[in-house]
């Protein structure tokens, strides 16, 4: 195995949160909440990345608390794909990806 592709694998330890594994303080909208999409990694969900939809008043703990650091130079892949967005779904923040 080439040294940078190891050392890639040997320093990448961040595994995204699931959006069934956020604790329901930050995906509930019961109250009418507005919710938002919060990208997880230091690329894009489309590219290598994770995003979960919260409510809009809890993205930065959201954040603070399962985010990706992201120190020093971070290559990532410019691949497009339909935009997500965040909706209120019998009471509980969803992803909804939309369609080009």
């Amino acid at each position: 195995m080439p040294a940078l592709l190891w050392l890639f694998f040997a320093c990448s330890t961040w595994e995204p949160v699931p959006q069934t594994a956020l604790d329901a303080a930050y995906t509930d909208c019961s109250d009418g909440a507005t919710c938002v999409v919060v990208e997880l990694g230091c690329c894009d969900s489309c590219n290598g990345g994770a995003a979960v939809a919260v409510r809009s008043d809890q993205e930065q703990a959201v954040f603070d608390e399962h985010g990706e650091s992201c120190g020093g130079a971070v290559a990532c892949t410019e691949m497009g794909c339909a935009p997500l967005t965040a909706e209120c779904n019998a009471g509980s923040c969803v992803l909804v990806e939309g369609s080009f």
